[in-house]
C-alpha cells in the first residue's frame, strides 16, 4: 500500500515499517497474549513494551502516574530535539491488561490454557501490539526528515478497571499532548462516534455482630442483611432515574455459612450514566440508600472507592480523518481458512450456528454492514453513519478525550456477532485473525498521525471541535483526592 498524496516520503516510510516488521507486531501480540496479565498486574507485558521501544530510540518512564505497569515513551524528530521548541505531539493509548477465567487456546473448541485462568478475552494484547506497530511507524516518518514533533506511546494498565487512563490523566501525563489516538479491536472497521458511559465503580463493606444463627439470633447484627436491603433500596431507585442510567451489583461476600450471622459483608457497584454529573447525582441517591440498610440492620459500614471514569467526547475532524485512513486502506482479506476457523467459532455461541450468524450480522454494523449475512468476518470499511449516541460500555479514554482532541476507532479482528469478555474472543486474539485487525489498526494510526503532522488546519478543527464540546464543563478527575491504589 503506497500513499499518493504531496509530501508522500513520511507516510510511506510509516507503511514501509509496518510491512517490514509485521513480525515484531505479530510476536508482541502474542507475548503479551500469553502473559494474560490482570489490570495493575501486566508487569511482564510493560515490560516487553517498554525494552522494544527504549531499543528503538525512545526516552521511556517505566512506573508513571504511580503505577509500576504505566508507561511513557516519547521521540522527538532530529529537528525538534535541535530547536528545543514545543512542536506538536500525538499519543497513542496503548493497552494491554487481561481477563480473568477466559483463558483459552486459539482454536475454536473449549480448551483452557489455565483452568479458571486469564486470558485476553477483550484482544488488549492486540491493542497494545498495534499502538506499538503504529508508533514506531511515526518515528520511521519523523527520520526522513519531511515532519518534525514528538510521538508519545502511553502504557495504560487496568482499563477492565477503567483506572488507568484516569490516573495518568490525574497526574498531568497529557497536559503537553496535542492528540490522543487509539483503536480497540472488534468485528468491524469503523470509527467510534458513540459516547461511552461515564461510570463509578465502588464496594460498600458492612460490619455486624457475629453469632449463631439459631442458637441466639438477638445477640448478632448481619452485615449480609445490610447488602441485601441496601439492593433492594437500590432497585426501588431504578424506577425514579433516567432510563438511560445502568446500576449493576455483584456480592463479592455474604459469609460462609448458613448457621453464623455474618460480620462482614460486601457488594460491589457500577453506576453508570451518559454524563458526568449525572453518575454523581445517582452516586450521592445510592450512598444514602448505603447508609440507610446500615441504620436498618444495626450495622456500620464503610465505602471503598475502586474507580470511576468519564463519558467520551467524539471529536468530528479527527473522526473523518480516520475515516479517509480506513478507506484508504482497503480494509482486510481474510483467507478460506481463517473464514472457516471464525465460522467454527461463532458456531459454539449458540445450539443453532444460524442464530449465532443472524446475530453476527447485527453485531457488524446493521444496516450499515458493507457485507452479507453469509460473511462470518467484516472485511470492508463501514461508512461513517453519524450516529453520535449512546454506547452502553464504559471506557478509561474517556478522561483524556476530557482533556485534549481524541480518536478511536476499531478494526474486524473476529467474528461478527462475537461477545466481548468471553473465551472465543481470546481464541480470537491468539490467532491470525487477530494479528490482520492489528496490522490494519497500525496503518491507520500511523497515517492520522501522520495527517495531524502536515496538517495544521486539522489539528486546529480538531481543538476547535474539543473546545466547543467542553465550553462550560472543565474536566473533574472521577477520583477522590484521597484514593489509596491497590495493587
Amino acid at each position: 500500500m503506497l500513499i499518493e498524496r504531496n509530501g508522500t516520503l513520511p507516510y510511506n516510510a510509516a507503511l514501509a515499517w509496518i510491512a517490514a516488521n509485521t513480525e515484531l507486531i505479530d510476536q508482541t501480540r502474542m507475548a503479551i497474549w500469553e502473559y494474560a496479565e490482570l489490570g495493575l498486574k501486566e508487569y511482564k507485558s510493560a515490560a516487553l513494551l517498554a525494552d522494544i521501544l527504549e531499543r528503538a530510540g525512545f526516552t521511556v518512564q517505566l512506573g508513571a502516574a504511580g503505577m509500576p505497569t504505566a508507561i511513557v515513551a516519547s521521540y522527538k524528530s532530529r529537528q525538534e530535539e535541535k530547536e528545543k521548541g514545543k512542536g506538536l505531539v500525538i499519543g497513542f493509548l496503548a493497552e494491554y491488561d487481561a481477563l480473568p477465567e477466559v483463558s483459552q487456546a486459539a482454536t475454536y473448541e473449549r480448551q483452557p490454557l489455565i483452568p479458571n485462568g486469564n486470558g485476553h478475552g477483550c484482544g488488549h494484547n492486540l491493542l497494545g501490539a498495534g499502538v506499538l506497530g503504529a508508533a514506531l511507524a511515526v518515528k520511521a516518518a519523523l527520520d526522513t526528515g519531511k515532519i518534525a514533533g514528538e510521538v508519545r506511546f502511553y502504557g495504560c494498565p487496568a482499563e477492565e478497571l477503567l483506572l488507568g487512563k484516569v490516573l495518568m490523566v490525574k497526574a498531568g501525563l497529557f497536559s503537553d499532548c496535542d492528540i490522543a489516538i487509539t483503536w480497540h479491536p472488534s468485528s468491524k472497521n469503523k470509527v467510534c462516534g458513540l459516547r461511552h458511559l461515564a461510570m463509578n465503580s465502588v464496594k460498600f463493606n458492612f460490619y455486624g455482630i457475629s453469632t449463631h444463627a439459631s442458637g441466639s439470633p438477638d445477640k448478632g447484627r448481619s452485615a449480609l442483611d445490610a447488602v441485601e436491603l441496601m439492593n433492594v433500596g437500590t432497585n426501588f431507585l431504578r424506577e425514579h432515574v433516567n432510563s438511560r442510567v445502568r446500576i449493576h451489583y455483584v456480592v463479592t461476600n455474604g459469609g460462609i455459612q448458613p448457621n453464623v450471622v455474618p460480620s462482614y459483608s460486601q457488594v460491589w457497584y457500577y453506576v453508570r450514566a451518559p454524563r458526568r454529573r449525572e453518575v454523581e447525582e445517582v452516586y450521592k441517591r445510592v450512598l444514602d440508600i448505603a447508609q440507610g440498610a446500615a441504620l436498618m440492620a444495626g450495622v456500620t459500614h464503610d465505602v471503598e472507592f475502586v474507580s470511576g471514569c468519564s463519558d467520551t467526547v467524539p471529536n468530528e475532524p479527527l473522526l473523518a480523518a480516520v475515516q479517509a485512513n480506513l478507506v484508504k486502506s482497503g480494509g482486510n482479506r481474510f483467507t478460506k481458512a481463517e473464514k472457516e476457523f471464525a465460522r467454527k467459532l461463532i458456531a459454539t455461541l449458540s445450539p443453532s450456528p444460524e442464530n449465532g450468524r443472524q446475530a453476527a450480522a447485527g453485531g457488524a454494523g446493521g444496516k450499515n454492514s458493507a457485507e452479507g449475512a453469509d460473511e462470518v468476518m467484516q472485511e470492508e470499511i463501514l461508512p461513517d453513519d453519524g450516529n453520535r449516541g449512546i454506547a452502553y460500555g464504559s471506557t478509561d479514554v474517556g478522561d483524556v478525550s476530557w482533556v485534549i482532541p481524541t480518536v478511536i476507532f476499531e478494526t474486524a479482528c473476529w467474528p461478527k456477532g462475537n461477545p466481548g469478555h468471553s473465551w472465543q474472543t481470546t481464541a480470537a486474539a491468539g490467532s491470525a485473525l487477530g494479528l490482520r485487525g492489528t496490522v490494519l489498526a497500525a496503518r491507520v494510526m500511523a497515517l492520522t498521525a501522520i495527517d495531524c503532522f502536515t496538517d495544521e488546519d486539522l489539528v486546529r478543527r480538531a481543538k476547535e471541535d474539543f473546545e466547543r464540546q467542553t465550553a462550560g464543563t472543565p474536566y473533574k478527575s472521577p477520583l477522590p483526592d484521597d484514593m489509596q491504589l491497590k495493587i
